[in-house]
């Protein structure tokens, strides 16, 4: 601590580097060090107290885990308990190049992740994409992580916005590090579509913003199936698109529009939301978009 003239006033050793940050009244400051010591030290260099945050080792693994559905390489490698800032499933698409994963969830559990995706026969190292249903918290938080590692972030062009900024700072599922898309998604306008390639692997994306102004729907065929990849736009059955645009009637309509005359086309066997995954993913829609209509109009009328 320096003094206004420059003098040190008081030295506190940590054990190395730290990050500090003073109280709003100046009365305390706080240190947090990379070996996740925690330190409180009053005005004139006194430690009031000092903590280790405890580490959780990753949960064992007994078997390898298998892909959700069989034959179709898609793994759940997130979901490994009731933690608020995790609740985001994270799907693995395994290739012959490595990996890429959809969604990344919360940096909570980011341990028994890296395990899981182990266990499913790939090299952590080689998930070479992170593929990004919406920049919610539960589904983006530990996407940061996984760029440092070499993967390359793609989403719609929209999602730059909230991944570097907005969401780190008026987040609710925790604090984390902006992170740059870069391969920003040529997608602007509700109903927009484009066609790229990951690891060999042809994929369609259509803008589907609703449920955050980034939701995005992406179709590809993996196992002789054919999937969508839908995020938060509905799912668990009763779910309808109404209550995930948050009540927003006009969007609410725009969605469903999007996924009648688009989506369902395409006669989809497998649905993957940010929260399940289901067969006969063309009935499920259906009735999706049925409850999703009545709700509309409930709405319209009230």
């Amino acid at each position: 601590m320096i003094g206004c003239d420059g003098t040190v006033q008081a030295t506190v050793e940590v054990g190395g580097p730290a990050r500090v940050r003073w109280s709003t009244d100046g009365r305390f400051a706080i240190a947090g060090t990379q070996k996740g010591e925690v330190w409180r030290v009053d005005t004139h260099g006194k430690v009031i107290w000092h903590t280790a945050i405890p580490v959780r080792k990753p949960r064992p693994i007994s078997e390898p885990i298998k892909p959700v559905f069989s034959g179709v390489p898609i793994y759940r490698v997130g979901r490994v308990g009731p933690e608020h800032a995790y609740v985001g499933d994270i799907w693995l698409i395994k290739t012959s190049q490595g990996g890429i994963l959809v969604d990344t969830g919360g940096v909570s559990a980011i341990a028994d992740t890296w395990e899981r995706i182990k266990s499913a026969g790939v090299d952590p190292g080689q998930i070479h994409y992170v593929l990004l249903s919406h920049t919610h918290g539960d589904h983006v938080g530990a996407t940061y992580l996984w760029r440092s590692l070499g993967a390359k972030v793609v989403a719609p062009a929209p999602a730059a916005f909230p991944a570097t900024w907005m969401i780190p700072t008026m987040n609710h599922y925790g604090i984390w590090v902006p992170c740059a898309i870069d391969m920003p998604l040529p997608l602007a306008r509700p109903g927009d579509t484009t066609s790229f390639s990951l690891d060999g692997i042809d994929i369609q994306a259509i803008f589907a913003p609703g449920h955050s102004f980034d939701t995005v729907v992406y179709v590809m065929e993996l196992g002789g199936k054919r999937i969508i990849l839908a995020g938060d736009i509905a799912f668990h059955g009763a779910n309808h698109i109404l209550d995930r645009c948050w009540g927003d009637v006009p969007k609410a309509r725009t969605v469903i529009k999007i996924l009648r005359e688009q989506v369902l086309p395409l006669k989809p066997q497998i649905v993957i939301s940010g929260h399940d995954a289901r067969e006969n993913a063309t009935e499920y829609w259906q009735e999706i978009l049925r409850v999703s209509e009545e709700a509309v109009r409930k709405a319209e009328t009230e």
